[in-house]
């Protein structure tokens, strides 16, 4: 380029400089040269401006002459000289712009048209980059968007996804997978990042470093000029690509080479490699480990060979899966690797890179980083950068995975606090042991575990063979219980070996038993036959069936003497250090007592593997087995553990894992004992991370009663409702198969439980009554309050309350007058008593949104009751702790209402009900919860539920002018269009035009409340089988169930959202005053229910059916206690369902048409209502009679006959009204078949298949 040109491109840019220094603030851009690059100039142009503080000269906002001919100057300046002729005229720079915009912008349809069609041809394979690409489309946007034509940041998300090639499909699938609505911003961003991390994966994968690559390729290229086609015996090419059809020899040579794995690794020697570590390896051919003990089910290959980058062939034997610790954002987690090759001469272990890109995941290399992702752009693990190789961030891999950790206090704490004169020992002793498990300092737990006492004396020679002589104590009872309920432990110590089996017992009468089991085991194992059986005189020895048991087996049974413990001294001194060594355990890990048996059976599994002097150092494990032992496994006893649960185990979204206390090792299976303190339950398992400095101590003390169980698949029995029990082994028993229906510990009923008094006209609202169980008494006074340990939360909520009270003006001080009643004041923190919306009512507005489009809004007014006017006198003290300076003797005189006030309900409604009315709102007269306002076609529909408010309408700007309107009366909260209120979740598909709710967050509260989130489902909440009865013969040992609580819980989601459960509620909750075993058996039933059926929604459509219709039906005599019929019935608006019921019927029926009578009379109670609810709101769907269907055709005729019958004269008046209803064409009673009687569900229990048919016209879908 010469002289000229660059003195042309230097005179065409512009240089804008501000008095600042001219290094830090030059601006510099292209001049306006006309029509072509005005988008661009103007950009930068009010940029310019905008740094300059010239821009609202511009706007007009700014009149200040000289700051007004700066800035005209400036757009001067910025305009080739050509341009000067559209500006030099005017006077001010708002009128330069106008003049430019007016002349070089073109708004016209065609220029519109062309811009679109530029946008939409854009794509990516046109452009040389992605920077260019996302460049093209988001200037042409908006240059669309500068001309009036709007295209939203959702719409640039969408053409930048529209003209990707293909192979970014993986990413637009886990963009558009999202429920996010899609941003031009972040979709930008997003692939900007991926295809500069394409980038650096090719570069990577072509450095020398990774993989010795290029030196095979450079192999391969001199091979394929000079050596001949085995096939074909020509140049030029190998076999694999040779046209000719393949001989037999060169078929068995492929196949023979399919067989050979490649496995490359370059490494920098200054790195020393972990063996227990995994490596990420583009050129191996297949994930391999030198670690058997890795995989989960080791499955055997045949003649397969791996070649390394030496050209080296060694031997695999086998393939199979594993399961990798990894560590994300220092969060342990797993991930599972499957077709592993185990290889035992590799030394280190390497993931394939391309068997991870072949299974569709990506690998992302970012600078010294590397991040591993599944299709669906999901972090699956990442690895780091050291000395040129890549290793995988990985937790601690444990169960079937050694540890790396050799710290000597760790390994003290996992063998279980052995002595010094013993640590020493452990390296010769066991394998698996890297360090010597001994203490420098003080070990705390090892002082209060091993108190000391005088020692017994040393017994006699020790025998010669395994099973001449087996010692034996019983120790206990315990004060407290194990977690099976276990009071005692039995230990059987072989004397030659010293080797401790352990049983563990709830009564003293099954020694006997443990004996024999003992005795068979220990001879089927060694083959050898037990001599003579040593023990003390207690009576749990010395019996009649022992004694003949001993006898007739031939084994010798030697008693001490009376009062003479020291002959029995190797049981006598082995239970005290069991005992010492399970208290340390328990202390280290800060366990409670309850856990005794779980620490005595993993301090006996420890003893077993300690050396001791009288085996001259080895262990009794190696002695009885003949093995030296392998300790790689052991944990700290009580650590925490993030266990993987089996896929079958858990739903889709649920976590790889569970947070459990590791409590042991079981004898019979290779793995671990753990304990999860939400279910309460032990269960065994083998893959987990174990946190061996974190400990889960913050247990419950009286958490006692516990199931063991497999991590196991799941039968397909749907009625049960306990995992299957693990059968306790021959060395170590544990009999902890206890019933949760039957706790041990259960309380004792000793009065009767008060009836709850209902209360139709008010609610009782207590914030997390519904979902959560107060476990500490709240305090009762501010002076309790301030002294509890929360006292610096209830002081803040004091002073926020106090706040309130004042800004609202609830009071002025005065002095007291004589005979006024002074209220105390107390802490209120959860009452609040108003009237509340019906939930029928609720669901026909729901109805009519999806009917008529009518968007939802909701609003939450703060400290309601704090707004309602008082009518009447009121004096209160001052709140305790808010006493004003020297008016401390005055008291305060009520002007507003206040919480726990009776007035305050009643005052609050009727402040809210006058400010709605003045702002054009009418109050419904079916409803008063329900405010209506109508102007034409517009539509504003209020419901109201205490402090909460919705508003149904079809008219943005009047919703939004009554929101402004009750904002200026009220401290509201406006939280937008509804997605959950009342713990009801809203789900809105516009398209579709539907409304779905649901109430999953309160299930699984609830499933958490009662213990049963674990339960096993069925598909029905109730046994077709099942007949209950009152349980009368109550007495002192009744067990007590959260019975009523669970009922309470269930009712709520019964009257909003789940009919479909609606019998079973209504029908246990008859037995609230004396529930039984079988009743809550019966409850625990719904709960398995609604695990099954948690993703249930109710839906709202919009069908062109504007009617109300009802089904109801009746099951004559089916309740044993006083054989009363149950009405049940389902009432549908437009084809949603807004009410229904089971009730038990108030009268004894003579007959199936009877009680369906009775069961038609009381639907008609219901029709009226919402007839007269439908009239203000919707007059259009009781235009005609409203269709009542029943499958009793005696009960219709006498709907529709009002002669006299002697069938019917002793039916009570009251349910004759239907008859005129009938005749007002208000009610129109059909007859339908049995089949088709969908509100069966409603009266009795169903087969699955009744069931189901019934329950699929209320509305509920699956997610």
């Amino acid at each position: 380029m010469g002289p000229q040109s660059d003195q042309r491109q230097r005179r065409s840019l512009l240089t804008l400089t501000n008095n600042m220094p001219p290094t830090n603030n030059q601006i510099t851009f292209e001049k306006l040269r006309g029509r072509e690059n005005y988008n661009t100039w103007k950009s930068a142009m009010r940029a310019a401006l905008h740094l300059e503080d010239l821009w609202k000269c511009v706007t007009g906002d700014v009149t200040d002459e000289d700051k007004n001919m700066k800035a005209r100057s400036r757009i001067l300046l910025a305009t080739e000289p050509h341009i000067y002729i559209h500006v030099e005229d005017a006077a001010t720079a708002k009128d330069a712009w106008n003049n430019l915009a007016r002349t070089f912008e073109d708004a016209g349809q065609n220029n519109r048209i062309a811009l679109m069609r530029a946008l939409t041809d854009t794509r990516l394979d046109k452009c040389q980059s992605m920077e260019e690409y996302v460049y093209q489309i988001i200037s042409y946007s908006n240059r669309l968007n500068a001309i009036k034509f709007k295209v939203d940041d959702e719409w640039i998300g969408t053409f930048l996804l529209a003209g990707l090639t293909p192979e970014y499909d993986p990413l637009i699938m886990s963009i558009t997978s999202s429920d996010k609505p899609l941003s031009g911003d972040e979709i930008k961003t997003k692939l900007l990042l991926e295809y500069s991390m394409k980038n650096d994966n090719v570069k990577k994968t072509r450095d020398d470093n990774v993989a010795m690559a290029s030196k095979f390729q450079n192999r391969n290229a001199r091979a394929q000029k000079t050596k001949n086609c085995f096939n074909c015996n020509k140049p030029g090419h190998f076999s694999r690509d040779c046209r000719l059809p393949k001989t037999d020899a060169t078929i068995r040579a492929e196949q023979k080479r399919k067989q050979q794995e490649k496995a490359f690794l370059a490494f920098s020697t200054a790195h020393a490699m972990d063996p227990d570590a995994w490596y990420l390896d583009s050129c191996a051919s297949a994930h391999f480990t030198h670690r058997e003990d890795w995989l989960d089910n080791v499955s055997s290959t045949s003649d397969s060979k791996i070649v390394l980058a030496d050209n080296t062939k060694i031997e695999s034997k086998s393939i199979d899966s594993t399961l990798i610790p990894i560590q994300i954002d220092n969060k342990p987690d797993f991930i599972k690797v499957h077709n592993v090759v185990y290889a035992p001469e590799i030394s280190t272990n390497l993931l394939s890179v391309s068997k991870i890109i072949e299974k569709g995941h990506t690998v992302e290399f970012k600078g010294s980083r590397c991040e591993i992702k599944s299709k669906y752009g999901d972090l699956l693990a990442t690895v780091r950068d050291h000395g040129g190789i890549y290793e995988l961030d990985s937790a601690e891999q444990s169960a079937n995975i050694t540890t790396t950790s050799h710290a000597p206090e760790l390994w003290h704490r996992r063998v279980g606090h052995p002595g010094n004169s013993i640590a020493v020992h452990f390296k010769e002793a066991v394998t698996g042991c890297n360090s010597v498990p001994a203490t420098e300092g003080t070990c705390v737990p090892c002082l209060q575990g091993k108190h000391h006492r005088s020692p017994f004396p040393k017994d006699g020679k020790r025998a010669e063979n395994l099973l001449d002589l087996i010692h034996s104590d019983l120790c206990g009872p315990m004060k407290n219980d194990s977690l099976g309920g276990s009071k005692y432990f039995l230990t059987l110590i072989d004397d030659h070996s010293k080797k401790i089996h352990v049983y563990f017992l709830r009564h003293k009468n099954a020694v006997s038993e443990c004996i024999k089991d003992f005795k068979i085991f220990a001879e089927n194992q060694l083959e050898r036959k037990m001599k003579a059986f040593r023990s003390d005189n207690g009576r749990e020895y010395v019996n009649n069936e022992l004694k003949a048991y001993l006898e007739s087996t031939g084994v010798r049974h030697q008693l001490t003497i009376p009062y003479t413990p020291q002959q029995n001294g190797v049981a006598e001194r082995t239970n005290r250090t069991i005992v010492e060594k399970a208290r340390s355990l328990l202390s280290d890990a800060g366990l409670p007592k309850a856990y005794w048996a779980e620490a005595v059976s993993t301090a006996v599994y420890l003893i077993n593997r300690t050396p001791t002097r009288v085996l001259n150092f080895k262990t009794p494990e190696e002695i009885w087995t003949g093995r030296k032992p392998d300790i790689s496994h052991l944990k700290i006893f009580g650590c925490k553990a993030m266990v993987y649960v089996p896929k079958p185990l858990r739903l889709k979204w649920d976590s790889p894992t569970r947070d459990a206390i590791f409590i042991g090792y079981p004898e019979e299976s290779k793995g671990y004992r753990f304990y999860d303190p939400q279910t309460r339950k032990v269960f065994k398992g083998r893959d987990a991370v174990f946190m061996e400095t974190e400990f889960l101590a913050q247990l419950k003390r009286n958490e006692t009663n516990v199931a063991t169980f497999e991590l196991a698949v799941p039968t397909d029995d749907e009625d049960d409702e306990e995992p299957q029990t693990a059968s306790p082994t021959a060395t170590t028993k544990i009999p902890e198969t206890i019933n949760e229906e039957e706790p041990q510990n259960m309380l004792r009923k000793t009065t009767r439980k008060p009836k709850p008094k209902k209360d139709d006209d008010y609610v009782y609202y207590k914030i997390n009554a519904i979902t959560h169980e107060n476990e500490d008494e709240d305090p009762q006074t501010p002076e309790e309050a301030l002294n509890s340990p929360q006292s610096h939360l209830w002081k803040s909520a004091m002073e926020e309350e106090y706040k309130a009270l004042m800004e609202n003006g609830t009071w002025t001080l005065t002095d007291p007058k004589p005979n006024a009643k002074v209220l105390k004041t107390r802490i209120h923190f959860e009452e609040t008593y108003s009237p509340v919306i019906r939930m029928e009512t609720l669901r026909f507005l729901i109805s009519m949104a999806a009917k008529y489009d009518l968007k939802i809004h909701q609003l939450d007014v703060k400290n309601a009751f704090l707004h309602g006017d008082l009518k009447e006198e009121l004096y209160i003290q001052q709140p305790t702790g808010f006493e004003q300076t020297g008016k401390e003797n005055q008291i305060c005189k009520l002007r507003k209402a206040m919480y726990g006030l009776k007035q305050g309900s009643r005052a609050w409604n009727s402040k809210l009900n006058s400010v709605l009315t003045k702002i054009g709102f009418t109050r419904s007269q079916t409803d008063p919860c329900v405010y209506t306002k109508r102007a034409g076609r517009k539509m504003e529909l209020l419901a109201v539920y205490v402090d909460d408010i919705l508003i149904f309408s079809n008219d943005d700007f009047a919703t939004s002018s009554t929101k402004n309107s009750l904002n200026e009366k009220f401290h509201m909260k406006d939280l937008g269009q509804v997605s959950k209120c009342l713990g009801i979740n809203f789900t809105r598909d516009w398209k579709r035009h539907t409304i779905h709710i649901d109430q999953s967050d309160y299930i699984l509260n609830l499933l958490k409340r009662f213990k049963m989130e674990d339960s096993h489902p069925v598909r029905t909440p109730e046994d077709v089988n099942q007949k209950l009865d009152l349980h009368t013969n109550e007495t002192e040992t009744t067990p007590i169930f959260p019975y009523r609580e669970a009922i309470g819980g269930l009712l709520y989601l019964t009257q909003i959202s789940r009919p479909d459960i609606a019998h079973a509620v209504n029908y246990l909750s008859r037995f609230n005053q004396n529930p039984d075993i079988v009743h809550w058996r019966a409850v625990k039933r719904i709960l398995r229910y609604l695990k099954s059926t948690i993703s249930l929604k109710m839906e709202f459509s919009s069908l062109e059916e504007n009617t109300i219709t009802a089904y109801c039906d009746a099951d004559w005599g089916n309740d044993l206690a006083d054989r009363r019929s149950t009405t049940g019935f389902i009432i549908f608006h437009n084809r949603n369902p807004v009410s229904w019921s089971s009730k038990k019927q108030p009268t004894v029926a003579l007959s199936t048409t009877e009680a369906e009578y009775m069961a038609l009379s009381y639907t008609c109670q219901e029709l009226i209502w919402l007839r007269s609810l439908a009239s203000e709101l919707d007059p259009t769907s009781v235009e005609e009679p409203t269709t009542l269907y029943n499958d009793n055709k005696g009960a219709v005729d006498l709907a529709s006959d009002a002669g006299f019958s002697q069938r019917t004269k002793h039916i009570d008046l009251r349910h004759h009204f239907i008859r005129q209803l009938v005749e007002d064409a208000k009610i129109k009673v059909k007859l339908i078949s049995t089949q088709d009687m969908i509100a069966d569900a409603l009266t009795k229990p169903l087969c699955v298949a009744k069931f189901q048919s019934c329950i699929s016209h209320y509305g509920l879908v699956n997610n």
